[in-house]
């Protein structure tokens, strides 16, 4: 037959659900420290890798714009009344920009 074996149980049931809620609040804070740990280490890469991402769209934006019309422009021939009309259509655009900007 089988022999029986007394178990004392140490602790009671107060005890032991304080323990398990001590012990399941000390995992929550090891976890939130460990995320907020990775949060820290990872954002400056995320802010760099959005920043250079910023920067080449601008970049690409920019050139693509501004290279035919530089492309354009340089193959006009110079000192004739097409270039004299680009030059003072310019001055105009650039006087009329800073009237309607400046009445703030």
């Amino acid at each position: 037959m089988s022999d029986a074996v007394a178990v004392t149980i140490n602790e009671t049931i107060a005890e032991t659900s304080t323990n398990f809620l001590a012990t399941t609040k000390s995992a929550f804070e090891s976890g939130i420290a460990d995320a907020r740990a990775s949060v820290e280490e990872t954002w400056p890469k995320i802010t760099d890798a959005v920043g250079k991402g910023m920067y080449n769209s601008a970049y690409g934006l920019a050139f693509g714009v501004t290279f035919p019309i530089l492309l354009l422009a340089k193959s006009i021939p110079q000192n004739n009344s097409i270039v004299w009309g680009f030059v003072d259509g310019a001055k105009a655009a650039s006087k009329y920009c800073d009237r309607t900007f400046s009445k703030k």
